[in-house]
């Protein structure tokens, strides 16, 4: 007989996958959208700005594409994930407090591992699934949740710098969103595969049954 399918709403490791997508995409929108502000406002030229804004996503080309070669690898994984996280988080912290020469090393920095997060993201789908079948299944629902709660990036921050009247308050918000991304990581990785995979069971899933094996129509 079939096994029984848990739906992925069911899956606590697809929550973590679709947690870790949303968060991380969650961030890039609402960098991607405020840092050249932020850099204008700490007194870099609106062209300087945008240059670094552009720095941030060519830094992070090459992490994007490393990052999953890596992932395959089991003891890399156990600490890409949550590592990322914290490295997001602590860059965050380093372009808030930097003076602005050092601009260029700390959004280097940022892109590299918030890129790297987006090509874990993109792993994580396939590499906890047990099947293609459970993998397009999961990516639906990583992406669907996942950019839905990323529109909301952007806003967040926005009102967080209108309310506060400064950039502290928005910049600790996404550290912590980025520890809470770790967190997820963590969870995505360490908790059991994803799979809405059936498949007929045999003598050794269940010895009483007879080894005669059943022809699927």
């Amino acid at each position: 007989m079939p096994t029984a399918v848990v739906p992925l709403r069911k899956q606590r490791t697809a929550w973590a996958v679709t947690a870790f997508f949303g968060l991380q995409a969650m961030l890039y929108f609402a960098i991607t959208s405020w840092l050249a502000v932020f850099l204008v406002s700490e007194g870099l030229s609106s062209a300087d700005a945008a240059a670094l804004l552009a720095w941030f996503s060519l830094a992070g080309l090459p992490a994007s594409l490393l990052a999953p070669v890596l992932a395959g690898k089991p003891k890399v994984l156990r600490i890409l994930g949550p590592g990322l996280g914290l490295s997001v988080a602590v860059a965050l912290i380093g372009v808030l407090v930097a003076p602005s020469g050092a601009q260029f090393l700390m959004v280097g920095v940022l892109g590299v591992v918030q890129s790297a997060g987006f090509g874990l993201a993109m792993a994580l789908v396939v590499i906890r699934s047990a099947g293609p079948l459970t993998a397009g299944r999961l990516s639906a629902m990583s992406q669907g949740f996942g950019f839905a709660l990323a529109s909301l990036g952007p806003l967040a921050a926005g009102l967080l710098h209108t309310w506060t009247g400064g950039w502290e308050a928005p910049f600790l918000a996404m550290a912590g969103e980025a520890l809470v991304l770790a967190a997820a990581g963590y969870l995505a990785i360490r908790g059991p595969l994803v799979s809405i995979e059936t498949h007929k069971a045999t003598a050794k899933d269940n010895p009483s049954q007879s080894s005669t094996p059943e022809l699927v129509p």
